[in-house]
């Protein structure tokens, strides 16, 4: 309540709007990047949401190496011989053939299944590890501190923070910064 000291009388205070608090986090395993948008922040809800993020995108390369060979090939092909193509002709111009096939098997704890040429890996959140940096300031240190129910209270999470996570296959929580190339 207010009062109007004009007319001497009490007036309604307008209502302040109720905005609810969203954290965006970044979670990278490698070259993969997944961002998350959170109300919540819980270890638990983390993982439940990057697991979903994850299936629900197609799951991820069977492993790291593969995800590091990628990168690898692709330089080493701009490096490698080049071939001239002259892209006015248009009967030139590679038709790239799609890499994904039809998923069969369920998702589920660890299924893995083969789609063309690829290992894909369906997760389940209790297999998935997150950590903080040690040094928010230079995540691609790869110096981190693994999560749990005892520390993340101690944890300021800020829009984008970047989070490491990895599978319960992984040696080691690591990230690659992007690099473009011109």
């Amino acid at each position: 309540m207010m009062i109007d000291h004009s007319t001497n009388s009490l007036q309604q205070a307008p209502k302040k709007s109720k905005q609810a608090t969203l954290t965006i986090l970044k979670l990278k395993r490698v070259k993969l990047t997944y961002m998350l948008t959170l109300t919540t922040i819980t270890l638990n809800n983390i993982r439940d949401e990057l697991a979903e993020a994850i299936n629900n995108s197609g799951g991820l390369p069977g492993s790291q190496d593969d995800e590091k060979g990628l990168a690898q090939r692709a330089r080493e092909a701009e490096g490698g011989v080049e071939v001239e193509q002259d892209l006015m002709d248009e009967d030139s111009i590679p038709v790239p053939k799609s890499e994904f096939d039809v998923v069969e098997s369920g998702i589920g704890s660890g299924d893995k299944t083969v789609t063309g040429s690829k290992d894909v890996q369906f997760v389940d959140a209790v297999e998935l590890s997150i950590a903080v940096p040690r040094n928010a300031s230079a995540p691609y240190d790869n110096e981190w501190i693994e999560l749990t129910e005892g520390n993340i209270d101690e944890v300021e999470f800020k829009d984008y923070c970047i989070l490491a996570f990895k599978t319960s296959t992984d040696d080691k929580f690591e990230i690659v910064e992007a690099a473009y190339d011109d």
